[in-house]
C-alpha cells in the first residue's frame, strides 16, 4: 500500500501506511505504543551494536558479553523427554565452530537452518569440560537483500520489540521513517539557541540517533533530544509562572485569634 499524499510532511500519518507495514504489522507496532512516523521517529534505540568489526570465533574471550557472527552448519533439539536440555547451534566462521545454547526455546529449531549467516551477541561461558559457548545470546538471522547494508558493517541501533516483531523489520521501518519523514520534522530549538549550544538540527539528530557514523554522533543526537526535553519543560513553567502570576487571587479573613497571632510569625 502506498503513502496518502504528502504523507512525509505528516509526521502524524498512520505507521500502517509506509511501506512494508500495512494493518497486520500495525498492530503489533500498536503493542508499543507506535500508531504514527513521528511515534516511530521518537522510538529511540535502546542500545547499539558496532557490526564494523565482529570478533572472530577463534578471539572470543571467556566472561565478556561480545558480538560475533557465522554460519549455521546444523542445530541439534534437546532429546524427547528431556526438556531442561538446550537447543544446541553450531556455527562456523573462517577461524573455526563455535556453538550457541537456546534454553527453554525448542521452537528455535525450527528457525535455524543450515547457511543462514546470523549474528550473535551474549556472553561467553565455559562448559564444564567443553568449548566455549553463548547461552541464550541474542541474535539475528542475516538476509541478503535491498536492506542488507542497514543491518551489517556499520553501527545498528536495536530497539525495544514486541512479541510479532524482531530486530530487522523494526529496523528497516524506522530507515524509511527517518529518510521520508525526519527531514520534516518540527524544530523546537530557536536556531540561536541551537547554535550556541552546537546543537544539531532535529533532522539531523533524528538520523544520527537511530543510524550513526560513530558513537560520538549518536551521543551528539542523544544530548540535543535530552536538551530539548529540558527547554521545553522549562518554557512550560515560565508559562504556567505567568499564567499564575496575572491571576487575581481571592483573599481570605480566617475568624480567630490563634490565626492572627500564626501571622505575626511569619517573616513576611
Amino acid at each position: 500500500m502506498e503513502p496518502p499524499a504528502r504523507a512525509g510532511a505528516d509526521l502524524g500519518a498512520p505507521l500502517q501506511y509506509v511501506k512494508g507495514v500495512g494493518p497486520q504489522r500495525a498492530r503489533v507496532l500498536e503493542r508499543l505504543g507506535l500508531l504514527t512516523v513521528g511515534d516511530a521517529l521518537n522510538w529511540f534505540p535502546r542500545r547499539y551494536e558496532d557490526r564494523r568489526e565482529l570478533v572472530p570465533f577463534r578471539k572470543l574471550r571467556v566472561g565478556e558479553v561480545q558480538l560475533t557472527a557465522g554460519t549455521v552448519v546444523g542445530a541439534s533439539p534437546p532429546p524427547r523427554g528431556r526438556s531442561r536440555a538446550p537447543l544446541q547451534v553450531l556455527f562456523r566462521d573462517q577461524t573455526g565452530f563455535f556453538s550457541g545454547l537456546w534454553f527453554n526455546q525448542p521452537y528455535l529449531a525450527q528457525v535455524f537452518k543450515r547457511g543462514q549467516r546470523v549474528v550473535l551477541y551474549g556472553k561467553v561461558v565455559q562448559r564444564p569440560r567443553g568449548p566455549l559457548v553463548m547461552q541464550n545470546p541474542e541474535f539475528e538471522i542475516v538476509e541478503e537483500d535491498e536492506d542488507a547494508s542497514l543491518h551489517m558493517e556499520r553501527i545498528v541501533p536495536i530497539y525495544g520489540l514486541t512479541e510479532g516483531l524482531t530486530q530487522r523489520p523494526m529496523r528497516t521501518l524506522v530507515h524509511r521513517v527517518v529518510e521520508g519523514f525526519a527531514r520534516h520534522a518540527p524544530e523546537a530549538l530557536p536556531e540561536a539557541l541551537r547554535r550556541r549550544r552546537e546543537l544539531p538540527p532535529v533532522g539531523d539528530a533524528y538520523a544520527a540517533i537511530h543510524f550513526p557514523d560513530s558513537a560520538e554522533a549518536a551521543e551528539a543526537a542523544r544530548g540535543r533530544f535530552v536538551f530539548e526535553d529540558f527547554f521545553l519543560l522549562q518554557v512550560g513553567l515560565a508559562i504556567r509562572r505567568r499564567r499564575l502570576g496575572t491571576q487575581r487571587g481571592h483573599p481570605i479573613d480566617p475568624p480567630g485569634k490563634l490565626f492572627g497571632r500564626l501571622g505575626e510569625t511569619l517573616p513576611f
